[in-house]
């Protein structure tokens, strides 16, 4: 895994697809994580972090003063850190950026949080308005926050956070990666032969797009179909594979369960949708609830009946119409492509030159 090429956002800004089925776990990264993790990649090389975001496993955000950050204190950072600025450049170009999702949060972004999380983040402009737009962008995307500020993480997590707990954020991050191996080995008796029945290739982009028990059943009828229309002997071979698949699917199953539990407890708190729907106004809820998806969702770009979908079911009207309007509207959506959004740009196309 550590030599595999970076599969970073194509020439339109399209972003490859993550888990064949399931959600990509979404990462806001702040300035210092980052410095720290580009001096480690340069000494050891290539992190558990990168490494789990190019498999596809994670999808890593940032703010944009954190871009500004590493092109404004990168020679004092590899300085400090003991390596060349060259060699710090170097993986910063090649490994970090085409992995990085730029976002850009809305003009009335702290609008989108609850009163509570504004509370948080007001507390936050008094002690460190530095790492603001990063706890913002956290709540809004509702995903783990990597950062060592102890008044970052309590505006993010509230006053009761174990700061000690989150900074020790590399075993979260290995959870994250062995949940991702595991589901993968899971689906893997499955999935290929799915693959190969769907034939050409728009009937995989189509398969890709679907539901997970879409995915899981059309690969059990091509098994199916098989078994039925083998030999007495293939019949019994089939049968052991399958026997065996099972197993195999069931202890993976159960593992990713428990490393995905615990990778769950770093993840910023999210309101339920009800109680933003009472404290906040239609276009803020499908705002988040967007964001949210969109972070997670496996494929890179949805439409606006795709993203509806994503987010049903909502106590607010969201139909194709009126996500179509917010995702157009918000500056933290993107259209990749004519009619087709994702959350936030490539960070590699968005970056200073240095």
């Amino acid at each position: 895994m550590t030599h595999e090429p970076i599969k970073g956002a194509d020439k339109d800004g399209g972003v490859p697809p993550g888990f064949l089925y399931g959600e990509v776990r979404p990462i806001v990264l702040d300035a210092c994580v980052l410095r720290d993790d580009i001096l480690h990649s340069c000494r050891r090389g290539r992190t558990v972090l990168i490494n789990a975001a190019n498999e596809g496993f994670l999808r890593l955000f940032v703010a944009r003063h954190v871009l500004e950050e590493v092109d404004r204190h990168s020679n004092r950072w590899a300085a400090d850190g003991g390596v060349s600025h060259e060699a710090f450049l170097e993986r910063w170009r090649s490994e970090y950026l085409p992995l990085l999702h730029l976002v850009s949060l809305p003009r009335d972004a702290e609008e989108l949080l609850t009163p509570a999380e504004m509370s948080r983040i007001s507390r936050l402009k008094a002690e460190d308005a530095d790492d603001v737009p990063s706890a913002v962008l956290s709540l809004l995307l509702g995903g783990l926050y990597l950062s060592v500020n102890g008044h970052a993480l309590r505006a993010v997590y509230g006053v009761d956070v174990d700061t000690d707990k989150h900074r020790q954020w590399l075993g979260a991050l290995v959870a994250a990666a062995d949940s991702g191996e595991l589901k993968l080995m899971a689906q893997s008796s499955l999935v290929p032969v799915a693959l190969v029945a769907a034939g050409l290739d728009a009937g995989v982009r189509r398969l890709l797009r679907a539901p997970a028990p879409v995915v899981l059943g059309a690969g059990a009828a091509v098994v199916l179909l098989l078994v039925c229309g083998a030999s007495a002997l293939t019949k019994e071979g089939v049968k052991s594979v399958i026997a065996t698949a099972a197993e195999t699917f069931g202890e993976a199953a159960t593992m990713y369960a428990e490393s995905s539990a615990h990778f769950e407890a770093f993840v910023a708190p999210r309101p339920s949708w009800s109680e933003m729907a009472e404290a906040r106004n239609q276009n803020a809820v499908l705002t988040r609830a967007c964001a949210n998806a969109l972070a997670r969702a496996r494929v890179g770009d949805h439409s606006a009946v795709e993203a509806g979908n994503l987010i049903h079911p909502l106590p607010v009207a969201h139909g194709p119409a009126k996500v179509r309007q917010v995702l157009r509207s918000q500056a933290c959506f993107e259209e990749v492509y004519r009619g087709r959004w994702r959350v936030g740009v490539s960070a590699e196309e968005a970056s200073p030159r240095q």
